[in-house]
């Protein structure tokens, strides 16, 4: 078994939801294995490198399903409830801007692709109307509508306040945050930054597949 140190660490850090035993188990064979770290004389590097990877995880492999988001704050017919008690660890699986027109969004989505594959790589403030000139544009921001799952229940989020660590464009699907005390409204919570804390890194298997899917939500909501 991992070392009582570790159990007691990401129990303190990561409370919910629990880390599934098997997860961590693998987790830590593997890192002690082909890191080559001693446990006697490693432990504090050991703990960092298994936090790497549980933030690098996908919360479906690494939780135990049903630890998390409680399932009344997720029913959308619960008018008002709020996530009270300790933070919990969701990950991003969608990211939109929902102040900013799907248009214009799908507009600005094809001209940074262009750009890209002109091979431009810088990023900022571009005319998007002179063809294959400047920068790859920024996404215009408004309000970002975000979809937040902990492994198992999946809730969607507006941002109540700017949270200006997310960024449409850059935000990877995957990224890691801890939320407490956030209020709940038939099913959405409201983010801004003081019930939030940013944890960060992707999950490389849905991060391959962003740009498609954040493609795709948008021919939905133009039709």
């Amino acid at each position: 078994m991992p070392p009582e140190a570790i159990i007691n660490w990401l129990k303190h850090h990561y409370p919910k939801p629990h880390i599934d035993p098997e997860w961590l188990q693998a987790c830590y064979d593997w890192i002690v294995t082909e890191k080559n770290m001693n446990p006697v004389t490693d432990m504090q590097k050991i703990i960092q490198e298994v936090e790497v990877q549980l933030l690098e995880s996908d919360l479906r492999d690494s939780m135990l399903h049903g630890t998390g988001i409680p399932n009344n704050v997720a029913n959308i017919n619960t008018a008002y409830s709020k996530l009270t008690g300790p933070p919990i660890l969701v990950q991003i699986e969608a990211i939109t801007d929902v102040g900013v027109s799907a248009y214009s969004l799908h507009k600005t989505r094809l001209i940074r692709e262009e750009r890209r594959d002109a091979g431009e790589e810088q990023e900022g403030e571009a005319d998007g109307e002179v063809e294959g000139e400047g920068p790859i544009p920024n996404y215009t921001r408004s309000m970002l509508r975000l979809e937040l799952s902990d492994g198992a229940t999946t809730l969607r989020a507006a941002e109540y306040r700017p949270i200006h660590e997310l960024t449409l464009g850059h935000t990877p699907l995957g990224y890691k945050l801890q939320i407490q005390n956030a209020e709940v409204r038939r099913g959405i919570i409201f983010l801004e930054p003081r019930n939030i804390t940013i944890k960060g890194h992707l999950v490389s298997d849905r991060e391959v597949n962003q740009e498609a899917e954040f493609a795709h939500g948008l021919r939905r909501r133009l039709g």
